[in-house]
């Protein structure tokens, strides 16, 4: 039997395992009950490198905007969250780095953004990102204007209408599934994309606008290995051209 578990579950394993060493060490307890135990577990890898198209990427951010789609009874706008969404399709980071995005990790003009926390949606616990590696993002001009026309208070970047970190699962179920969805119903999207994909898509149009896939990778917070075997999306139409 094979059991599998999602990049978080295998997180919080990992950091009861290091907790139980710890505890060790210290002569708390005799052994460590999770000691090898992470490596009896297939972790879940994810083979699904779709992207968005450029085109496709404003289609949604525009129909965000403009609340095309809004349940009558929501309580909340879709374009509540319009800012959150163009984050992830422009910088690329993971959804609970996105959640985890502190004010203090923000440069004062907002060219410099520091990722050095994630908030996981599931365990809604504030921990290390994904590779233990902070890393520094450079805000391109559309950027600095996205984080400079935010309010800066003493919290997360982007926070829920009430004033809580965003829970990515609830902002996918009721607002991200429900426009994608009606856009690839008219046509304009051509298939259904998970919210994670804004990364994959982030990924995919850098690399297609010539940026070096080590420049990219740094960028991201991966190996440029792990950007050709998991992000990387090849180009829906490809032409072959003359040699």
């Amino acid at each position: 039997m094979i059991i599998v578990f999602t990049n978080s579950r295998f997180w919080m394993l990992q950091q009861f395992s290091a907790c139980c060493a710890w505890a060790v060490r210290s002569r708390y307890i005799p052994s460590n009950p999770f000691e090898g135990l992470d490596k009896d577990f297939r972790k879940k890898s994810s083979q699904d490198r779709r992207a968005f198209t450029a085109g496709e990427r404003e289609k949604i951010l525009s129909a965000i905007a403009d609340d095309l789609y809004v349940d009558r009874s929501s309580h909340f706008p879709h374009s509540f969250y319009l800012p959150y969404l163009q984050f992830l399709f422009w910088s690329g980071c993971r959804l609970e780095e996105a959640n985890a995005l502190h004010w203090k990790n923000v440069s004062p003009d907002g060219s410099r953004v520091r990722f050095c926390e994630a908030l996981p949606s599931d365990t809604r616990l504030l921990g290390d990102i994904k590779t233990h590696r902070q890393r520094e993002f450079p805000c391109n001009g559309r950027l600095v204007g996205l984080l400079q026309r935010l309010e800066r208070v003493d919290s997360f970047v982007f926070l829920s209408p009430r004033g809580y970190a965003i829970d990515s699962h609830n902002l996918l179920n009721r607002t991200w599934r429900p426009v994608v969805e009606e856009l690839v119903d008219i046509g304009e999207v051509r298939e259904y994309l998970p919210l994670k994909h804004c990364r994959h898509t982030f990924i995919t149009l850098a690399l297609e606008a010539g940026i070096e896939v080590k420049d990219v990778a740094a960028l991201v917070g991966n190996s440029p290995d792990v950007i050709y075997r998991h992000y990387a999306a090849r180009k829906p139409r490809l032409d072959l051209p003359e040699f």
